[in-house]
């Protein structure tokens, strides 16, 4: 209907490396990765301090300074390693994404560039480098899946001890992704915001599915196993920080400045410099109509979980 009578729409998302922005989106819905590599180019050109920008962006992320959301390493353990890493090995760590989050956007339906799904990909690298004693493979699950009972967490927990060479790193775990990252000689995303910023310091970065990151030659994108294979086996040098600096300033400098609402943190701010909050009575409203939504016990444990980490992270 819109395509056919031209009629022209925005959709609007809180956005950027910043509380008080958000954004509008002409003609296009968030996360369309087209969309998003144009942008990132155009602002690259326009702001003046770019890479003073995308730094800011990426050391406020390991800091857990709190953005545009909470902070999902805000929780990890400073400087925390799995046990005995392994010192005479190929340190490779993986590092995968919600399924959830961008099932829906189009373009997604498969995002991994020659796997069937995530499933397929993990089982298919660990079966092939299972009696090779000279890798190790971390896989951090992402932290978004913690308190979920899903098909794809069950697929991810189904390889723990399978493998010699595979240690799996829960969702809960306080293990400290960046510390893992500056262990790891090699990187493996599927469309996770760890690619970016691994690029940014200073790791090879293979991405076997697109992300918003992928028109910006942050990482290296094999599109057959052939090709995975050799950037396994061989030596990979990190791409130019340019790419990553260019995504960390997209994220400082896009959106629009809120005009009446002054954001402290997530969830707390003001209009028209008052305190926005709900009253108790709005609160037992709100969480008793929750209630009716939930389906199942499982589904209000999930909820709980959820709610609880956000607290803690902001």
């Amino acid at each position: 209907m819109r395509k056919k009578y031209n009629i022209k729409y925005f959709t609007h998302e809180r956005t950027g490396g910043k509380l008080n922005k958000y954004t509008l989106y002409e003609n296009s819905i968030p996360h369309l990765f087209d969309y998003a590599g144009k942008e990132i180019e155009e602002l690259w050109d326009l702001v003046p301090n770019n890479k003073k920008s995308g730094e800011n962006y990426f050391n406020e992320r390991r800091n857990r300074i709190i953005q545009s959301w909470y902070s999902f390493t805000a929780n990890q353990e400073y400087d925390l390693l799995p046990a005995n890493i392994p010192v005479n090995r190929t340190i490779i760590s993986i590092f995968n994404s919600t399924i959830g989050e961008y099932t829906a956007v189009r373009g997604c339906e498969n995002p991994f560039t020659f796997f069937k799904d995530e499933y397929d990909c993990l089982s298919t690298i660990f079966n092939y480098y299972r009696n090779d004693n000279t890798l190790q493979f971390y896989l951090r699950i992402h932290p978004n899946l913690s308190g979920y009972n899903n098909t794809q967490i069950n697929q991810l927990k189904s390889f723990i001890k399978k493998y010699d060479n595979v240690e799996i790193i829960l969702p809960e775990s306080p293990v400290d992704t960046y510390k893992l990252v500056d262990v790891s000689d090699k990187v493996i995303v599927f469309g996770s915001m760890v690619g970016v910023e691994a690029s940014f310091w200073g790791k090879p970065v293979i991405a076997l599915a697109t992300a918003l990151y992928k028109d910006i030659d942050c990482c290296y994108w094999p599109q057959t196993f052939e090709e995975f294979n050799l950037m396994i086996k061989n030596e990979l040098v990190p791409k130019d920080r340019v790419g990553a600096l260019k995504y960390g300033n997209w994220e400082k400098e896009r959106g629009i400045d809120f005009k009446y609402v002054k954001l402290e943190s997530l969830f707390k701010g003001k209009f028209l410099n008052k305190y926005i909050k709900m009253n108790t009575f709005q609160k037992i409203i709100y969480y008793w109509l929750r209630i009716f939504e939930i389906k199942d016990f499982k589904e209000l444990y999930q909820i709980i979980i959820k709610k609880l980490r956000i607290s803690k992270s902001i």
